[in-house]
């Protein structure tokens, strides 16, 4: 794929195709060259006596250009469509102009987790107990990945007020109560708890043995499109800024 000139590339470093497993990424600026990465995976696929599922590929855009009409292509008798959501690796990657994740596919984990728990514990008198089982359990769903996501400050409260809505109906209270009792039982702000993970996440990347994250790391303070990719290749192996491609790989 690196030796055809097709896909993503910064200076000399080739960044247009990422694989995890079974599923495969393409990042390219062009539908023209997408197809023509397609074709290459058809070729070796091929000669490896297996089979992409078009039923399980699509394709998402980033950037200026992200909601202008895109036709599908033609893809092993089918078509691989253009869509506005696609699932990698637990995170709901949503179209737009920058990139970024649906939020209500975040908070709807969140709460169908907390709805679980918090129907099991229900005679439960003791609110500490409950409290302490949501954000063991139900916590992680609000912070999955946001470590690697540049999230705006609109995002960040609408997350916090996910939270505190779990907090007014373990205790049943509402208005400013509820912001006390956060305070009172200890429990850190969201945007607290996202920085100590960022530090976290960046503070591992120093023992990372990988040549294409050292080239971001190196370039990530001076090309945004490089700090992005070191962000997320690190935590979802998935980088999208253009245009990319999902596709499963059946033996």
């Amino acid at each position: 794929m690196q030796k055809s000139n097709y896909g993503c590339v910064i200076g000399a470093q080739y960044l247009g195709c990422i694989m995890y497993a079974v599923d495969l990424v393409l990042l390219c600026p062009s539908l023209c060259g997408l197809k023509k990465m397609l074709d290459i995976c058809v070729d070796e696929v091929t000669a490896l006596n297996s089979k992409i599922d078009v039923k399980k590929c699509c394709i998402t855009r980033f950037g200026s250009r992200c909601m202008k009409y895109c036709k599908d292509l033609t893809f092993y008798g089918g078509f691989i469509k253009c869509v506005n959501k696609a699932k990698y690796l637990g995170v709901m990657l949503k179209v737009g102009r920058n990139f970024g994740v649906d939020m209500q596919y975040i908070k709807s984990n969140f709460y169908r987790s907390f709805n679980d728990v918090f129907h099991r514990v229900a005679r439960c008198q003791n609110e500490l107990v409950v409290l302490q089982l949501v954000t063991s359990y139900c916590q992680p769903y609000l912070l999955y990945c946001t470590e690697c996501l540049e999230l705006p400050v609109t995002q960040m409260r609408s997350i916090e007020h996910t939270r505190l809505c779990a907090i007014s109906h373990i205790f049943h209270i509402t208005g400013s109560d509820v912001k006390l009792a956060s305070d009172f039982t200890g429990t850190v702000a969201f945007g607290e708890m996202l920085q100590c993970r960022r530090m976290q996440f960046l503070d591992g990347l120093r023992y990372v043995d990988n040549p294409v994250l050292q080239f971001c790391v190196s370039c990530s303070l001076e090309c945004v499109f490089c700090g992005v990719f070191l962000l997320l290749l690190c935590s979802l192996y998935i980088l999208s800024p253009v245009c990319y491609l999902l596709s499963h790989v059946d033996e």
